[in-house]
């Protein structure tokens, strides 16, 4: 016996040594050192959970033998016929059990031994199989909505498509492409929007359009970038042309993921495209409100408006350069001629900038001051979401 609990705690300790070992290898890869706190955690909530399976199995080797059977070759079947929704799954269980006690009952003439209270009870039990019966006839001769079929407007149309005698629009053109990034020059992780950061920027305080940055979460957030919603900084890699311009500006803006997980950089080679067609396009950093590992214990909400008013403070730091004299950028940019493109949660972002370029204040705090009105020509949605 003794040598099997030796067994026993060998193997959990060796598991947890290399467990926690590729903690520390992610949190050093992430340069996320909160990571090996969550490994931790995670190794901790395991072990109870272990716990607490073997006294559920305790608990269910005390269940009569019929009723393990019974479970265990209907609940996988139920489970597939009612497409995995447990709460159909139970609603079988328990009626499908009190009918088959009732009948069990009723057929072997046990009725009439019966207390007048177990009477009282199997009347109840009766009642309530035979509604339940009802409810599930009721619930499956229920037809839905009839729905007209899908068209394929593509196909009905392809030979009404006239063929445009145009360049390629995906090929490169012919200005030479310059990139620089800008931000608060304070970045923890990464240099370009840090010390090799081209144009500081000031930060703002977003406390107005996001839910949430506090309590365990909020401090594991603060502890990564350093900042918190009180101080939001203005982050972009450029690309533009070589010239005089005036240029039209573009601005990306990436989807939601792990928040360690750098994306701005990934539209280079559209930053690369629209510099050498004219155009001056910037990859906004707003990977601070993206989802964290830490969000398991409760993390930001309704953000996308926090995405969309950031747009809006990036146009307005490229409205001041271009009106500042001496600056890199005075009068190079077309501010009659400004595109928004998101891509996912970047793509509900653009239209709630778009939204917000309308207004005068925020529609959830008056308080908060809007008044943008820029000359916004266009919005670009890539596969976007409505959150």
């Amino acid at each position: 016996m003794g040598a099997i609990k030796g067994a026993s705690i060998g193997l959990w300790v060796f598991t947890a040594g290399f467990y926690l070992l590729g903690g520390i290898i992610m949190s050093i890869s992430l340069k996320d050192p909160l990571i090996i706190l969550m490994y931790v955690g995670f190794l901790i909530v395991i072990t109870l959970g272990a716990l607490l399976l073997i006294s559920l199995f305790n608990l269910i080797f005390k269940i009569p033998r019929p009723v393990k059977m019974a479970l265990l070759i209907c609940l996988p079947l139920l489970f597939v016929t009612f497409m995995f929704e447990p709460l159909l799954v139970l609603f079988v269980v328990l009626i499908a059990s009190i009918m088959g006690a009732v009948f069990y009952v009723i057929t072997k003439s046990r009725f009439r031994k019966l207390s007048t209270s177990k009477k009282v009870v199997f009347g109840v039990a009766l009642l309530i199989g035979l509604i339940g019966i009802g409810a599930g006839i009721y619930y499956y001769s229920l037809r839905g909505l009839i729905m007209d079929p899908f068209e394929n407007a593509a196909k009905l149309n392809e030979n009404k498509i006239p063929y445009l005698m145009v360049d390629n629009p995906a090929e490169n053109g012919s200005y030479k492409v310059k990139t620089m990034t800008y931000g608060s020059g304070k970045d923890k992780h990464r240099a370009e929007f840090g010390a090799k950061v081209t144009f500081k920027t000031d930060s703002v305080n977003g406390t107005a359009f996001l839910d949430h940055w506090s309590g365990v979460a909020g401090w594991f957030r603060t502890k990564f970038w350093g900042f918190d919603a009180k101080a939001l900084p203005i982050n972009a890699r450029v690309w533009y042309p070589e010239g005089d311009g005036p240029f039209p500006l573009v601005l990306v803006v990436h989807g939601n993921h792990p928040m360690t997980d750098f994306s701005d950089p990934g539209y280079d080679y559209l930053g690369e495209m629209l510099a050498s067609r004219g155009m001056i396009m910037a990859s906004v950093d707003e990977n601070f409100i993206n989802g964290y590992w830490a969000d398991l214990f409760g993390g930001l909400e309704k953000e996308n408006d926090a995405r969309g008013w950031l747009l809006m403070e990036h146009l307005k730091v490229w409205h001041q350069w271009n009106t500042k004299p001496g600056h890199a950028f005075y009068g190079k940019i077309d501010t009659n001629r400004i595109a928004l493109i998101g891509h996912s949660r970047g793509g509900e972002a653009v239209a709630h900038a778009a939204l917000f370029n309308t207004l005068d204040f925020y529609p959830e705090d008056a308080s908060v001051k809007l008044n943008y009105h820029y000359k916004i020509r266009s919005i670009v949605a890539i596969a976007p979401v409505d959150g």
